[in-house]
């Protein structure tokens, strides 16, 4: 989601000055500026946002509508899928309704992800008017190994019976790797080096 950014509210003072609006590059008409509220939701004097699709709508108003998206819930719902997609060793391709779509007591704001094993491969722009297409490749013979070193699955599948699904057969086009490989999977990244190392 592109960070939305507001229109600061400029709160005229009998103390105040010009300095506030020349510190911060401000080019308005308002005099005796005092204070500078960046983001408010203050009845009567809330912050709107300044640009992109959503731009005069006030702070109030997104919160009101779009309330689990912008106030924690979308990293909820990333977890989960992670989760999911890890417990199950699988890929898992998530789509929900475009950006304003709703029902009675829920607006939709056009996520579009796509995991693997836990791990993000691809993931859209919420809150986009644009029409978007996420695309990802899912390493399946990796899953396929992890699930066969996996005693979970091996006991499972030992009664279980092939589910044949037909497809269309597409034109083949050369192969080229677009996602990321770890070309030392073993070594810890920067940003975790040092909890893995202690932890080892």
């Amino acid at each position: 989601m592109t960070p939305l950014k507001f229109e600061p509210f400029l709160r005229t003072m009998v103390w105040g000055g010009d300095k506030i609006a020349a510190y911060k590059g401000i080019d308005t008409d308002i005099e005796r500026i005092g204070e500078s509220w960046e983001v408010s939701g203050v009845p009567g004097h809330e912050s709107v946002v300044a640009e992109g699709p959503l731009a005069g709508r006030s702070i109030s108003s997104l919160v009101h509508e779009y309330k689990d998206e912008l106030v924690g819930k979308h990293q909820y719902l990333c977890s989960l899928i992670a989760q999911q997609s890890a417990r199950t060793m699988c890929g898992y391709v998530y789509a929900s309704s475009g950006f304003g779509e709703s029902t009675q007591d829920v607006v939709y704001g056009g996520n579009a992800m796509i995991f693997e094993n836990g791990q993000l491969l691809a993931e859209g722009e919420r809150f986009s008017f644009q029409p978007q297409l996420q695309a990802a490749q899912i390493d399946v013979e990796r899953l396929r190994t992890e699930r066969h070193s996996n005693s979970t699955f091996i006991n499972a599948q030992r009664d279980a019976e092939a589910v044949i699904i037909k497809t269309k057969s597409v034109e083949a086009k050369p192969f080229e790797l677009t996602r990321t490989v770890d070309p030392h999977p073993f070594i810890p990244s920067d940003d975790h080096m040092t909890s893995e190392c202690e932890e080892i």
